[in-house]
């Protein structure tokens, strides 16, 4: 018995030491600086802080290693111009992070290139991009930015892949569709649109040739000019346009608990029990379906931040092995990529 305890401890011992990281580095850049050069020297891990100021950038810039966040101090102090380029991100970014930055004078914003899994983008402004930010991989996600007067034909968010997220954004006055699903690299599938507020944009959202089981649900489609588009091509044969599961939220002065769906500022539909959700359902143009739960105003009406958040938690996850480098281990301090259905 003591030597298996032993020999048990050991293997405790090892495992430990193994996953234990190596010390992250922060690079700060200070007016006047290159963000490109902390960005050539960080390391996997490692964080680049981004000080007040505005930083002009001629040649844009390029993130090549995994996991490094690219921190602003905030979009409110924290100007980036990038004369008319972009901030890339290489086959090798994955995990990357980008916040708390205002980016002006550029095409694509971001482009993030196939490969570069598992990024997120958020904190950030937006203004005039001239083509619109290029999302082409999987496990995304696009949370708490703002994107206004972007003038790229095919829309200010175009994205090209499954299982993002993209929540909590406000998307105003541009042209093309404020958000695109289309199919570049994959399928185009199961990501979570909520809680966005698309303003007088050309369309709301358009699902151009996207696949099946997205969920698009607690957005606000205020005053675009279509709310919803295949731009021709066939619509997905499931994309649903309520949440999937009850949500307790207040309305009235009442507390109830139902399915949720989006707020389409040209529903015409009335509320006979006054419950905050349309007595009809919201038919979605192209053939996309209906939203069978309207709301009656927009979703902030309806779910305080807490309400709203616990949405999101996932109650299951399934792997998903055609895009998964692992069978049934994941090894310590190497790259596992691992693509999952999560469900909430």
């Amino acid at each position: 018995m003591m030597r298996t305890i032993y020999v048990a401890g050991i293997i405790v011992l090892i495992a430990a030491m193994m996953i234990t990281p190596a010390s992250a580095t922060t690079w700060n850049v200070y007016e006047g600086e290159s963000i490109q050069a902390a960005l050539d020297i960080a390391a996997d891990g490692d964080t680049v802080f981004v000080h007040a100021g505005t930083y002009t950038v001629s040649s844009g810039l390029c993130i090549e290693d995994p996991n490094i966040t690219l921190k602003g101090e905030g979009a409110d102090s924290v100007t980036v111009d990038l004369t008319g380029d972009r901030i890339s991100l290489s086959i090798d970014a994955y995990g990357t992070i980008i916040e708390g930055l205002r980016i002006i004078n550029s095409d694509f914003g971001v482009m993030e290139n196939a490969g570069a899994h598992s990024t997120t983008v958020r904190s950030c402004v937006f203004e005039g991009l001239s083509e619109g930010i290029m999302i082409q991989l999987s496990n995304y996600t696009f949370r708490d930015n703002v994107v206004l007067n972007a003038t790229g034909v095919y829309g200010p968010l175009m994205v090209g892949n499954d299982y993002g997220t993209i929540v909590n954004n406000t998307i105003k006055e541009c042209v093309g569709p404020a958000v695109s699903l289309t199919i570049w690299i994959d399928t185009n599938e199961n990501n979570i649109i909520t809680r966005n507020n698309l303003i007088s944009n050309d369309a709301g959202i358009e699902l151009y040739d996207a696949g099946e089981s997205n969920k698009i649900y607690l957005n606000n489609f205020v005053d675009n000019g279509v709310t919803a588009t295949t731009s021709g091509t066939t619509p997905p044969a499931v994309t649903y346009w309520n949440s999937t599961e009850p949500i307790d939220y207040t309305y009235g002065g009442n507390t109830y608990t139902n399915y949720l769906g989006n707020y389409w500022s040209d529903y015409g539909g009335t509320d006979g029990d006054g419950d905050g959700i349309g007595d009809s359902n919201y038919v979605v143009p192209d053939s996309l379906g209906n939203d069978f739960r309207p709301l009656m105003a927009p979703f902030e009406n309806y779910l305080g931040e807490e309400a709203a958040q616990s949405d999101l938690i996932p109650t299951s996850l399934a792997i998903n092995p055609d895009c998964t480098s692992v069978d049934d281990q994941l090894f310590v301090n190497e790259s596992n990529e691992l693509c999952a259905t999560i469900e909430n």
